[in-house]
C-alpha cells in the first residue's frame, strides 16, 4: 500500500488542484499488525514444540 500512496503523491501534481485524493477503508497498518503478531505467534509455538520434544525424550 505504500507503493501504491508513494505513486499516487507522485502522479497528483498532474491532476488539476480542485481534485482531492482520499484513501477509504485503507486497513493496510491493521493487516501489517496481524501479520507480525502470526509470526510472533508461529515463532512462539516453535520453541514450545521444542520444548515439549526435549522434555519428552530426555
Amino acid at each position: 500500500m505504500a507503493a501504491v500512496k508513494e505513486m499516487i503523491k507522485e502522479n497528483s501534481k498532474f491532476l488539476p488542484a480542485s481534485i482531492e485524493i482520499m484513501y477509504s477503508q485503507d486497513q493496510s497498518d491493521q493487516i501489517n499488525e496481524m501479520i507480525a503478531d502470526l509470526e510472533n505467534s508461529i515463532i512462539l509455538a516453535g520453541i514450545l514444540v521444542m520444548i515439549v520434544i526435549v522434555l519428552s525424550a530426555g
